[in-house]
């Protein structure tokens, strides 16, 4: 198609017209040059313009013939006497010259670029005199454009106006990188083993000493060096500063910078933070001690008579002053027992002033140590290792027992009494065998604690032995039951009736309890006694267990432990016939737990219904019976959908489903499972009804869009859901489903759910290979003839040219009955064949490319043919030099040149381009101008080309505002007949069949898809 070239050489030749008019060829010639003086510099900086007009004589009456940006540095020829320099300045042949009010005359710097070796001032013109417009920090690179005594001139972007320094500032050596710093490990660092430790002002000793630093001296550090120096921020030092790491030992900052040692004697000094390392001295209780810093829970410490680091543990520091030690007295008791207190204090001293350490609960015993004259006892209490006092009001001063249980042991009980003898007020009794714990001893009576008593609670001593009574009682009871007969029971099995039902080691309450079963447990009956205990088996229990027969329901093991409702309504009743009372109500498909069997009835577990609960056996079947759906297919909704063995998340994954894949629904669980069949799927297989969209079938799994303009997309297929999207007149769309008169479509670029309406879809007439669908549009065809007429419509002449076609001529190319059928051809949709077959049609340069051809298509969405019969006819049947590669390359300037050899050696990065459609390549130069056109867009192979090429086309002249989708709808566009058409040559899309018809003659089994326009 030479379309492409056509409208490009229109465009080039309109240009040139109109440039040329533009152009006063007889432009007289101006004055003579005017007399050139001397100038003081020997350059000019241009200054205040971002383009100083540059002309070919020293007036404003001479032509531009450039211009400069600002502070660009250009070589002053001359100065006349009217205020011109006359300058050399690149990019310029002719003659330059410049108004000097743009200009400011400067000699050439040394260099072009320098830096700041200090912070300086930077002034308005170059002297101490002028103005102050800003600084520069110390190091800053700057470009240097000239230099007038002494003083340099700057660029510096932000400023307006001339911006000078001083050259005493300025210096050609690039300052060192500043040192890298790492994160320390510790915020903080101590000075150790120096007087005076140097501070510098960078990291290294060639960097100028700024200040020292004392012994013990603490620093922050702000980060750390490779080669083993920290910079660190120290008081009186403004300037960066670094130290060595020999110098400084690396801490974090303590809580606080006093502390004192809290050890029962003592402390141990080391020589770093841990317990392996040497002793060096040792510091009292007590003793007040200067913390520096704190390494994993060490404290490095100030102590003056030691060389070296010292260091002692946290543990044994306190940041409280500990006060004068209490003077102790002997106790009466050796032990104490809190009485009459939950949670009794124990504090570090003997007062309330001193730090609660920890609590007592009540009745228990500590050690005495000591009594202070003031009513506070001295302690030794299990887990508190500091100094512990409590106060004499809480304890009950007593010995230690040689038991801490008993049991009484008196005929019927013993008398519980307020304190330790018979003097003292009964407040209890306990009776006999009875364990009490004794918590202290006072005169051959026992303080105890038994049951819920509060008060202090004695006991006799002459009554309480070391011997479990009550145990040799059911010695002797179960020796008479053990070796009961056991019968056989009527079932094999029991279900637990009771919230929690005690086992026991043998058939009696004597027994010890050895284990409990809740609710429901179903449990093997091995045997029954004569006094109703059953011998029962089961997970976690021992060989000998029974349980009453009162909370047993004796049951058989049923078929299957969970089945599904197969009535309507099934009655659950209190016992296994028809005689019991109804206590519910179960409805078709609902899940029950079955637990046991009698007869021909279910014992279910249900857990909102009291008591025990029965159905017939006869309605309860293993598996759910499914529903019938509301639809016969679904779409799946959802990237990947698990499909699995059953209805449930329990079951294994078998396979697994993607977005918008289509099954059949065989039914539905109450749940909200379906079963499905499709391909690839075989047995039981379930999908979750949440990520399926039921529809029906659809007419045909594709179809197109019969609307005016375009058809809405929907969340749902009705009107009252949002529109998310829209599809324009003519385009090709999926269909995966009917819902009412409303098509589920697959649309890859809207997430969700989309759905368009089905009186708006129309569908092929197919017969084979050939798919034919008709599009009505709103315009009759004397109507669409009219308006065609009044655009000038041409036809072919007989002497080569062409003349205005007469109305008949139009009226016979524009009925759409008329003529070669593929002018209808879909060109939006593949032909349908192999990599192969169309490389059948190919030759020259364009051999192979088959599957190109197919990739650009499918990713454009433009047809194969179509695509080969346009590059066929612009690369010459694939011989042309845009289709075989031609070499292209960079200047100077970054602007692509076609290689020559003349050229070849001036530019860079060459590259061989290929344009497969001539796309760019107008008539003038079509080589040069498509070489370079391929050459910007990349193309640097022929798959590139095709690729490329095709998204060209696609874009701008099928899948472009207008939808004109076939040669008929470019040519006469009957949505809207007269704009845009793409030629006036009324036979224009006739024209282009043969060769797209010739090449499907060639392929087998093509697939061909017509759109044929219906005028009212």
């Amino acid at each position: 198609m030479k379309l492409f070239r056509s409208l490009m050489s229109v465009s080039i030749i309109l240009f040139l017209f109109i440039a040329l008019q533009d152009v006063d060829l007889n432009n007289e010639t101006l004055a003579e040059a005017s007399t050139l003086e001397e100038v003081e510099h020997d350059y000019g900086v241009i200054q205040g313009s971002d383009a100083l007009d540059v002309r070919e004589g020293p007036g404003n009456d001479y032509d531009v013939v450039g211009q400069l940006d600002n502070d660009t540095r250009v070589e002053l020829e001359g100065q006349t006497s009217d205020g011109w320099y006359k300058i050399n300045a690149d990019d310029i042949s002719v003659d330059a010259y410049v108004s000097e009010e743009g200009l400011e005359p400067v000699d050439a710097p040394e260099e072009d670029e320098g830096y700041v070796d200090t912070d300086t001032i930077v002034r308005e013109g170059p002297g101490s005199s002028n103005d102050q417009v800003e600084s520069i920090p110390q190091g800053e690179s700057i470009d240097l454009l000239g230099e007038v005594e002494g003083w340099y001139k700057i660029q510096l972007e932000d400023a307006d106006g001339s911006t000078y320094i001083s050259g005493d500032h300025v210096t050609f050596t690039e300052p060192p990188e500043a040192a890298e710093l790492t994160e320390t490990e510790r915020t903080h660092g101590v000075v150790q083993g120096s007087d005076a430790l140097d501070v510098r002002e960078g990291p290294g000793t060639d960097y100028e000493v700024v200040g020292q630093l004392d012994n013990d001296t603490r620093v922050e550090l702000e980060g750390q060096t490779s080669d083993g120096w920290y910079k660190i921020n120290a008081d009186d030092i403004s300037e960066d500063a670094y130290v060595s790491e020999e110098g400084l030992e690396p801490v974090d900052a303590p809580d606080e910078d006093e502390g004192y040692v809290d050890a029962d004697t003592s402390v141990n000094v080391r020589e770093g933070p841990g317990s392996s390392y040497a002793q060096v001295e040792s510091i009292p209780q007590g003793e007040s001690i200067d913390l520096l810093g704190e390494v994993e829970g060490w404290y490095k410490i100030q102590l003056e008579d030691a060389d070296g680091s010292t260091y002692i543990s946290g543990d044994h520091v306190t940041f409280t002053e500990p006060p004068e030690a209490a003077e102790l007295t002997e106790t009466e008791r050796t032990h104490g027992v809190v009485q009459g207190s939950d949670a009794l204090d124990v504090r570090e001293g003997p007062g309330t002033d001193y730090e609660v350490v920890g609590q007592l609960d009540d009745d228990t015993r500590v050690e005495l140590e000591g009594q202070t004259s003031d009513g506070w006892y001295k302690i030794n209490a299990d887990d508190i290792s500091e100094d512990a006092y409590v106060s004499e009001e809480g304890l009950e001063p007593v010995d230690a027992p040689d038991e801490d249980e008993g049991y009484v042991d008196a005929d019927t009980s013993v008398n519980v009494r307020e304190g330790p003898g018979s003097s003292y007020a009964q407040v209890d009794a306990i009776p006999r065998g009875e364990s009490v714990d004794i918590v202290g001893e006072i005169d051959d009576w026992y303080l105890i604690q038994w049951a819920d008593m509060d008060d202090p609670a004695y006991v006799s001593a002459s009554h309480i032995t070391s011997t479990d009574i009550q145990e040799e009682a059911r010695a002797e009871t179960q020796a008479e039951t053990q070796d009961q007969a056991l019968t056989e029971p009527d079932h094999s099995h029991g279900i637990v009736q009771s919230s929690h039902l005690n086992v026991r080691s043998g058939p009696g309450t004597d027994y010890d309890k050895i284990a409990g079963l809740d609710d429901y447990t179903r449990v093997e009956l091995e045997g029954e006694t004569s006094d109703g205990w059953y011998k029962i088996s089961g997970e976690g229990l021992s060989d000998e267990a029974y349980v009453s027969e009162d909370f047993i329901v004796p049951v058989d093991v049923p078929s299957y432990d969970e089945g599904y409702v197969d009535s309507d309504l099934l009655n659950v009743r209190e016992g296994p016939t028809t005689d019991e009372a109804r206590v519910h109500q179960l409805e078709r498909n609902e899940q029950v737990a079955i637990v046991g069997e009698i007869g021909d009835w279910y014992k279910l577990q249900l857990d909102d219904v009291e008591g025990p609960t029965y159905v017939n056996a006869d309605y309860i079947s293993e598996e759910e019976t499914l529903t019938s759906p509301e639809r016969s297919y679904g779409i799946v909704q959802s990237s990947h959908l698990n499909v699995r063995s059953g209805p449930g998340t329990d079951y294994d994954k078998i396979a697994g489903l993607d977005d918008y894949t289509r099954v059949e629904l065989e039914g539905e669980t109450s749940d909200g499972w379906y079963k499905i069949s499709g391909e690839g799927l075989s047995g039981e297989a379930y999908v979750s009804g949440d990520f399926i969209v039921p529809v029906d079938l659809p007419e045909e799994d594709i179809g197109y869009v019969d609307a005016n303009v375009s058809l809405n997309v929907r969340e749902g297929p009705s009107t009252s859901y949002d529109q998310v999207s829209s599809i324009p007149r003519g385009e090709r769309i999926d269909l995966v489903g009917e819902i009412d008169g409303w098509y589920k479509i697959q649309m890859d670029d809207v997430s969700g759910p989309t759905y368009v309406s089905g009186s708006l879809i129309e569908f092929y007439e197919t017969s084979g290979n050939e798919h034919i669908a008709y599009t009505s549009y709103d315009v009759t065809f004397d109507e669409a003839l009219s308006i065609q007429m009044n655009g000038s419509p041409q036809i072919s002449s007989a002497s080569g040219g062409f003349q205005d076609a007469s109305e008949a001529d139009v009226a016979e190319y524009l009925d759409p009955s008329n003529n070669d059928q593929f002018q209808h051809l879909l060109l939006t949709e593949s032909v349908g064949v192999s990599a192969n077959e169309l490389n059948n049609v190919l030759s020259g340069s364009l051999d192979g490319m088959g599957q190109a051809f197919i990739d650009a298509g499918d990713e454009h969405s433009v047809n194969e043919v179509y695509l080969i019969s346009h590059a066929l006819l612009e690369t010459g049947n694939g011989t042309s030099n845009l289709a075989t590669g031609i070499e292209v390359g960079e200047n100077s300037n970054g602007n692509a040149q076609v290689v020559t050899s003349g050229n070849r050696s001036n530019l860079s990065n060459i590259r061989t381009t290929y344009n497969t459609f001539g796309i760019g390549a107008a008539d003038h130069d079509a080589e040069t101008l498509g070489a370079i056109y391929a050459y910007n867009e990349g193309w640097f192979s022929p798959e590139e080309a095709i690729v490329g090429g095709a998204a060209f086309i696609s874009q701008r002249y099928i899948h472009n505002d207008y939808n004109q989708n076939t040669l008929y709808k470019m040519r006469w566009n009957p949505a809207n007949p007269g704009y845009p058409q793409y030629a006036t040559d009324i036979g224009w899309a006739v024209k282009q069949v043969p060769r797209i018809e010739s090449l499907y003659q060639q392929l087998d089994n093509p697939d061909l898809y017509f759109d044929i326009p219906e005028y009212q």
